[in-house]
């Protein structure tokens, strides 16, 4: 059960987290065979007052608020963790700034996300993750494909999305883990992300339009 009292000029939150309900799976169904797959995704826009509720697995939950375009970048603050993301106009992470930690950059963005999407749209990203204690800058290159449409159901809802499969190396490591995003255009963000063979799990359990 999730408790969410009303919220003011700031973010009021009550949670009271059972298991049982954060683990209900999510699922994905791909468009049926001679679906229309020729349909596009924009880039989203955003109010301030705007919250997305993720869930990342166990009892953890991630309340994001929009707080605005800062520097030409739109800024969520998570202020339970007391962080604050900045994403570039096409959503991808650009940095994390922490209360509590290292902030994080991500030189030019992360490359998670390239808009318009479509249907056989790739993309590559190489870019470098630094930190503030790094004796050297993490080179990553990160490839995309939209693969195709569908339908995924999470306990925020059911949402038409587009299925994008990535995979991200690192320079002098082994390769990591093939993920999938599935971004949904009716709500402007990633509503599920899965690493596969992981069990990483990263989905969107509610989302509330400031008023």
């Amino acid at each position: 059960m999730i408790c969410r009292a009303m919220r003011t000029a700031s973010i009021a939150i009550c949670l009271a987290v059972a298991v049982s309900g954060c683990e209900t799976p999510e699922v994905y169904v791909p468009a049926p065979e001679g679906a229309a797959q020729d349909e596009t995704a924009q880039r989203p826009s955003f109010t301030p007052g705007d919250e997305f509720w993720f869930h990342t697995g166990g009892r953890r939950i991630l309340v994001e608020q929009y707080e605005g375009v800062v520097d030409g970048l739109h800024t969520f603050r998570r202020a339970l963790q007391n962080e604050t993301l900045y994403f570039s106009p096409d959503m991808a992470l650009v940095k994390v700034e922490r209360g509590f930690g290292e902030d994080a950059k991500f030189e030019p963005d992360d490359g998670a996300l390239v808009f318009p999407l479509a249907v056989g749209a790739r993309w590559d990203r190489t870019y470098r993750l630094s930190t503030e204690s790094s004796l050297y800058t993490g080179r990553r290159t990160r490839r995309c494909e939209v693969v195709e449409r569908g339908q995924v159901q999470t306990q925020a809802g059911t949402f038409e999305v587009f299925r994008i499969a990535c995979t991200t190396n690192t320079l002098g490591e082994t390769p990591s883990a093939p993920n999938e995003i599935f971004y949904a255009p009716s709500v402007g963000r990633v509503v599920l992300t899965r690493t596969l063979g992981s069990g990483n799990e990263l989905s969107l359990i509610d989302h509330i339009r400031a008023e």
